[in-house]
């Protein structure tokens, strides 16, 4: 079997992206839905809770210590495997794609 080419592989990897962009998009701010197990749903909940009580300044501080710890990343490949819309780590880490 012949594999398939680049470009079919692109458009099938853009496609499930489309598929799950609609999927994150579609949950409230909470991301509480019955598509997630209970197990989810209350990570979830508490995640929102101690988000809630975390000040946006200890949020910036927590944030600038993970960026310590992981250095410059500008020549380095890096897979961030995570769920939803990430955290602001997720946009730190995926930055040198972008340069």
């Amino acid at each position: 079997m012949a594999d398939r080419a680049p470009d079919d592989r692109r458009k099938e990897m853009i496609a499930v992206n489309v598929h799950q962009t609609a999927f994150y998009d579609g949950k409230g701010p909470e991301w509480v839905t019955p598509a997630n197990s209970v197990g989810a749903n209350l990570w979830a909940r508490l995640r929102q809770r101690v988000m809630k009580a975390v000040s946006p300044a200890e949020r910036q501080r927590v944030y600038e210590l993970h960026k310590t710890w992981l250095g410059d990343l500008s020549d380095s490949k890096v897979l961030e495997i995570g769920a939803g819309r990430g955290s602001p780590i997720s946009h730190y880490l995926d930055q040198p794609a972008f340069r």
